[in-house]
């Protein structure tokens, strides 16, 4: 009889893997904590970096087998900082998590700053900075005659003005800006003194002045009764263009008292208190003729002019017969 004998081959025990976990800057193998030979796990990046997961395998010897991921920090993105444009952004570019950078106010504003962190999720977090305009200096304004800079007044950065002539001058209006450095920019108007009109009543004969055709805004001029008028006192009148000069002296004649007619029979009634540059017609008085019919004009000198050989003739009684016959 012939024995038969089988042998069994057992498989060989299961092990707990505990060598070979995958370590590293950013790596996660958590998930390979008490895996046995013949399972696998997968060993990926830890919050805050990234790169591709892998599959580690458990062997019967207990040793994890696997390639180790390659994991780099996270980039934040710059799409997730405040977009105002007049934000300085540049010092965020490049930051990873746990990284912090400043964000300031750009140039034209106040310094300002505001704080962010890069966070795991790859988004920055924090609180911008309130920017405020500069204001442009003043002494840089526009300078010259006549020029109305109002509207510059408080200006700020990359913000624009106009500059116009004050009254009295002329001239197209022009733009100044101020730069993002405070200061002006820009061609200010030459601006030119508008003239004051000469009424017509400055033509009269009474009076005399200086004013010409017209004077330049600002500008003074002076006037006076002429010889032979009186009234006001000289004055000084001053040009507020664009309005005509005004308030010049006032002035009526003088009253003539020298060469009034005389003479037989001659009356000068009719010439009596005769003022400058007016005419009367001497008479004659009852029983006398006028045998000239001049005129007298009275001159700035007080004389009357023009009627020296105004005379009168004695009337004639024409003929006494015809009268007694009658």
């Amino acid at each position: 009889m012939t024995n038969t004998s089988t042998t069994t081959t057992r498989p060989p025990a299961l092990q707990l893997c505990t060598e070979g976990v995958p370590s590293g800057t950013g790596v996660n193998s958590s998930d390979c904590g008490a895996i046995i030979s013949g399972e696998t796990c997968v060993v990926s990046c830890r919050a805050g970096f990234e790169g591709a997961s892998e599959i580690f395998d458990c062997g019967l010897d207990g040793i994890l087998v696997g390639t180790v991921p390659g994991c780099s920090p996270r980039q934040c993105s710059t799409g997730s900082l405040p977009s105002a444009p007049e934000l300085d952004l540049h010092l965020c570019s490049g930051k990873t998590a746990g990284q912090w950078c400043t964000i300031s106010c750009g140039a034209g504003f106040e310094e300002a700053q505001g704080f962010f962190t890069c966070q795991e999720d790859g988004q920055f977090t924090g609180a911008a900075p309130t920017c405020t305009r500069l204001h442009c200096a003043q002494e840089g304004l526009p300078r010259g005659l006549g020029l109305n800079v109002s509207d510059c007044l408080g200006l700020k950065t990359e913000e624009d003005c106009t500059v116009t002539c004050r009254t009295g001058f002329e001239a197209a209006s022009s733009e100044v800006k101020c730069t993002t450095a405070g200061k002006f920019v820009g061609l200010a108007p030459t601006c030119s003194a508008q003239k004051c009109a000469v009424p017509g009543e400055f033509s009269s004969a009474s009076l005399v002045h200086t004013c010409g055709s017209g004077i330049a805004n600002g500008q003074t001029c002076a006037s006076r009764c002429a010889l032979g008028y009186e009234g006001s006192m000289p004055k000084e009148l001053r040009c507020y263009a664009p309005a005509a000069l005004t308030g010049a002296s006032v002035c009526v004649g003088s009253l003539c008292d020298k060469n009034t007619p005389y003479g037989a029979g001659v009356s000068e009634i009719n010439c009596f208190a005769l003022a400058t540059g007016s005419t009367c017609q001497p008479g004659c008085t009852r029983g006398f003729s006028a045998t000239s019919t001049e005129e007298c004009t009275c001159g700035p000198d007080g004389a009357l002019a023009g009627c020296e050989t105004f005379s009168c003739a004695r009337s004639s009684c024409g003929d006494i017969s015809a009268s007694v016959a009658g």
